[in-house]
């Protein structure tokens, strides 16, 4: 057995370890709170005095331009006016509204009376270059558009093959012109949906007041083998001024073959028609090859006389869509007709004149040496 001194010396050495620990253990939880609270001081410094909620703006509207179409345009955020790029808002109604590029059949119906701009072609006006067909169908009308490229596609025929080359227009818009119901349905039943025969006057391409069907003034249809170098040059000529024929190739006849609805031609307007002629496509071909596009990637054609268009889809939002085009830029935006936007950009190349010159050879050769 241990003397009790002894075992009082163990005691006292057993609590001292321990006041050693406690004075340990409360040091580095003091040193931990310490540091917790210069933490949360220099938090609490950088915190705002008091946050509020960003609210959206609307960017205040710029001049509309001509090309625009009656469209406001709108000032676009600051990143994108450092690239050079404008917007333009354009209501989800403007997609499906009667326009050249809308495709018409019995999976696309448009109702005849939404047709816009139309005019009967008798007592139309034609345009200062045009020449008014001579020949007419009780109550046929077009859209104005597509009237006044007609008129001027005639003039054309007429001053290559003189009268013989009058084109009589058969059915285009038999429209609610008249009063009574049946020559509207009689009318739009006997057009066609571009190749096809149709059902329903919803389902004729003739609805929207852009199409017409024509045969020659003397009676011959186009197809007819004694009109087949005017009918040709008709093919030939149609894309200059917005028309074509997508089911025949190229918008051209085969030479000695002739393709069962001839008569038929849809106005789509320009470039759309340089395009599908150039490249052999249908206007539902066209359309497809346009979804393929955005901003960035386009589509491209240079025209005869120099104009360059460049061409690009936007995709239809539920409600507006804000379309984004070059600024300075001449545009136009039309509706599919479907799900979007169809963007065309024009760029006019300025022919340089010629300068001439009466200096003789010898006034204008440069010395030896010099």
């Amino acid at each position: 057995m241990s003397s009790r001194p002894g075992r009082s010396q163990q005691i006292k050495h057993h609590y001292g370890k321990i006041y050693a620990l406690t004075a340990a253990l409360l040091l580095v939880v003091a040193v931990i709170v310490a540091i917790t609270a210069m933490q949360l001081s220099g938090l609490t410094s950088r915190l705002p005095a008091k946050t509020t909620e960003k609210s959206e703006t609307t960017a205040a509207p710029t001049e509309t331009t001509p090309e625009s179409s009656g469209i406001k345009t709108s000032e676009p955020p600051t990143e994108d006016k450092q690239q050079g790029v404008n917007y333009v808002e354009c209501a989800r109604s403007q997609v499906t509204a009667a326009g050249p590029l809308r495709i018409v059949d019995d999976k696309h119906p448009f109702d005849p009376a939404n047709a816009q701009d139309l005019e009967i072609i008798k007592t139309s006006t034609p345009p200062e270059d045009g020449a008014s067909p001579s020949v007419y169908t009780w109550y046929n009308a077009l859209n104005s558009d597509a009237l006044a490229a007609f008129q001027r596609i005639q003039k054309k025929m007429i001053d290559k093959f003189g009268n013989d080359a009058t084109l009589f227009v058969n059915i285009s818009y038999t429209s609610a012109l008249s009063d009574k119901q049946e020559n509207i349905e009689l009318g739009l039943l006997g057009a066609k949906c571009s190749d096809k025969s149709c059902e329903d006057v919803s389902h004729s391409d003739h609805a929207t007041g852009y199409a017409l069907d024509i045969r020659y003034k003397d009676g011959y249809f186009l197809n007819d083998g004694v009109k087949r170098e005017m009918t040709s040059y008709l093919q030939s000529i149609c894309a200059e001024y917005g028309f074509v024929q997508s089911w025949v190739q190229k918008g051209m006849l085969a030479t000695g073959k002739t393709a069962w609805d001839t008569w038929h031609f849809r106005y789509v307007g320009l470039p759309h028609a340089l395009y599908m002629s150039k490249n052999g496509l249908t206007l539902e071909e066209y359309l497809a090859a346009l979804r393929s596009t955005n901003y960035n990637k386009r589509l491209s054609l240079e025209a005869e006389d120099g104009t360059n268009y460049e061409l690009y889809f936007i995709k239809a939002e539920e409600e507006t869509t804000r379309v984004p085009v070059p600024a300075g830029a001449e545009y136009k935006i039309e509706g599919n007709g479907d799900d979007g936007f169809v963007v065309t950009l024009t760029t006019h190349t300025e022919v340089q004149p010629v300068e001439t010159s009466t200096a003789t050879a010898e006034e204008t050769a440069t010395p030896v040496g010099e």
